[in-house]
């Protein structure tokens, strides 16, 4: 039998163990010289879904979820309600106000008033008894007695009375003041509906933008778990070179160390990502503030990634003046400040007002007869003739207040063009970031699997391996950022624009 030579034994190892890296390579096309973006990371193997795999979550139903259940957003809709219910207070001026009131009052009298009262009925009782003519004395004695002591047991010593009143007033005219206060009211709830409107852009912001972390995690999940699929499959064949005495300690060791660093950034991924469900639940108003297992977020597609241009800086602004409802309320609150002006100068006229009242009083029991009421009509008129200047001061204050309010809005006005402007940047940038790391992972790839190659061909050093495979790790985590980074610069955009709460309303529609 022909003996081989222990060198001729490790090179045909070397060439066995490089045949099976390539038979178990993702398998791809052939690269031309410029190589095109690839469409989703090599390295990441595509996961074939369970039987019973999870409800997909996609963020039009996580940011429809929110709107329905956010707790802040429930606030924000009860002050909507309580701005309503002050339009009808204010509204109440224009009516009649009518008032009914009944009254029991019971009055024990001072001992000195009852003994007062008693003697004096006393004394006139026993007057008339005396005076009385036609009889004899006895009988006229007797009678004046009699009649003494039943007016002094007549003489109560506590009281019972009772009133009724039914009282009708109009206002007839307060310097256009419930004019003002309704105009106020009406501003004031229209800006609470704005303001709706503007937690409600704010909130569909934050969904997104947390709904992406979460894709983001779920990809770096997916790269970490390809890196150690690529590194327990050279461990595999280090081993296996090392039992056949053609491969070295240090080379296991090295793969041990990388695969376990691969676990780490797993471990890693595998938190950020839960920290982003629980963050996502929140906003979607879930009472354990955690999102179910069965509802999974949808998975990043690149094909999803917006690709068109956008739009011109004047066309966003123009989106936004039209659309956003911070703006709006900011303008309501200066139309608010302007009838609140209006509401303090209504001091400076008289009060003119009409009232109408029937009422009855009787002392003791037994009902109100019709000839014990009474009826009163009149006029009231009012004007204040000297305050201190508290009117004056009152209107100085409101005028102040209509000022501060359109330097509000000038300075939301800003804001809002800051916002666009910065929106617009971001984009531009995310999308060169996407298309350089698109071509930087196709290169990055490329480039280890020839290492890997020349490797396994005994033609490159371990060092330059371990480097190739961290190169495509990292051009694969890159390029998942950027992505994401391309999408929530998209969203953040119609963001600032105020399009997302009119789209979210069209697709419903």
């Amino acid at each position: 039998m022909r003996m081989i030579r222990p060198q001729r034994l490790g090179r045909l190892a070397g060439w066995a163990v490089c045949l099976l890296l390539v038979c178990t390579a993702p398998c791809r096309a052939e690269e031309p010289a410029a190589p095109p973006a690839p469409a989703c990371p090599v390295a990441v193997q595509e996961a074939q879904p369970p039987e019973n795999a999870a409800e997909v979550l996609t963020l039009e139903q996580a940011q429809r979820m929110a709107l329905e259940g956010n707790p802040s957003l429930k606030a924000v809709e009860a002050r909507v309600r309580q701005a309503a219910e002050r339009v009808r207070q204010a509204r109440s001026a224009y009516f009649p106000q009518v008032d009914a009131s009944w009254s029991a009052t019971h009055t024990d009298l001072s001992d000195l008033s009852v003994e007062t009262a008693r003697t004096t009925a006393l004394y006139s009782a026993s007057r008339s008894g005396a005076s009385t003519g036609g009889v004899s004395a006895a009988i006229s004695q007797l009678r004046g007695t009699l009649g003494a002591v039943d007016a002094y047991l007549s003489v109560p010593e506590s009281v019972d009375t009772y009133t009724v009143q039914l009282t009708a007033s109009y206002l007839l005219f307060n310097g256009f003041g419930r004019k003002y206060t309704l105009a106020a009211a009406r501003f004031g709830q229209e800006q609470s509906a704005a303001a709706l409107e503007e937690a409600s852009r704010l909130l569909l912001e934050s969904v997104a933008q947390t709904y992406y972390g979460v894709q983001l995690a779920g990809e770096n999940i997916r790269i970490a778990r390809a890196d150690i699929t690529f590194n327990e499959k050279l461990l595999k064949d280090a081993r296996a070179k090392h039992e056949a005495g053609a491969g070295s300690l240090s080379e296991v060791l090295n793969f041990e160390v990388r695969m376990r660093a691969a676990q780490a950034a797993l471990n890693s991924a595998e938190n950020a990502r839960s920290q982003a469900r629980i963050g996502l639940a929140v906003l979607l108003g879930l009472g354990d503030a955690q999102l179910p297992e069965t509802r999974e977020v949808a998975a990043l597609d690149p094909a999803d990634v917006p690709r068109e241009e956008p739009p011109a800086d004047t066309e966003a602004i123009q989106r936004a003046t039209a659309l956003r409802p911070d703006l709006r309320g900011a303008e309501l609150a200066v139309r608010q400040a302007e009838s609140l002006v209006g509401q303090r100068r209504a001091a400076y006229y008289p009060v003119v007002s009409t009232f109408a009242s029937r009422n009855a009083s009787r002392t003791g029991t037994g009902g109100f007869r019709d000839e014990e009421f009474s009826t009163t009509l009149g006029v009231n008129v009012g004007y204040d003739i000297f305050t201190g200047g508290r009117n004056r001061a009152q209107v100085a204050e409101a005028r102040h207040a209509r000022t501060e309010a359109r330097h509000t809005a000038e300075k939301t006005r800003l804001q809002i063009l800051a916002d666009i402007r910065q929106a617009l940047e971001d984009l531009q940038t995310a999308r060169k970031q996407l298309a350089l790391q698109e071509e930087n992972a196709a290169f990055v790839l490329r480039n280890r699997d020839l290492v890997v190659a020349e490797y396994a061909a005994g033609q490159t050093s371990l060092a330059l391996l371990n480097q190739a495979q961290r190169d495509l790790v990292e051009a694969e985590g890159n390029l998942v950022r950027a992505r994401v980074g391309v999408a929530a610069a998209w969203h953040s955009l119609r963001t600032a624009t105020g399009e997302t709460l009119e789209t979210l309303e069209d697709s419903a529609s």
